[in-house]
């Protein structure tokens, strides 16, 4: 069965060139442009695994993430973090905001991808399993 993905991200490009990767690797993808009605979209849908960006008008990532975080029946949900922010930075919101995984957006979409799979438990790539964040 096909892994549910979600992809919540401000930039058109962005949604289209992550969603090429994604559907390219097997999953099945959605996207949404607003962080603004996504939960609605996610209690719906069920995505295995979300993919925020950071920045975003009205909702951020990391408030999107905890208003998630604290519905009973999306605790479980695999959430990344996906931005331009500078790794430090980026690493600190992922843990206050718990996420499960954060990446730097990058022309190349091999790391998101492998993350991606590393996050709902299986390693497409072969080699070492390694902590998500990497």
């Amino acid at each position: 069965m096909q892994k549910k993905v979600m992809v919540i991200d401000d930039s058109r490009v962005t949604l289209h060139h992550v969603g090429v990767a994604l559907r390219k690797a097997g999953f099945r993808v959605t996207t949404r442009e607003f962080a603004t009605g996504a939960s609605g979209t996610i209690f719906r849908d069920q995505p295995d695994l979300i993919i925020v960006d950071i920045n975003m008008p009205a909702i951020s990532g990391p408030e999107l993430i905890h208003i998630l975080r604290r519905q009973r029946t999306l605790r479980n949900a695999r959430i990344l973090l996906y931005s331009s922010t500078p790794e430090p930075e980026l690493k600190l919101l992922s843990e206050s905001c718990c996420a499960d995984a954060y990446v730097c957006k990058e022309r190349d979409t091999t790391k998101l991808v492998r993350i991606a799979w590393r996050l709902l438990g299986e390693n497409r790539f072969g080699g070492q399993q390694s902590h998500p964040h990497t």
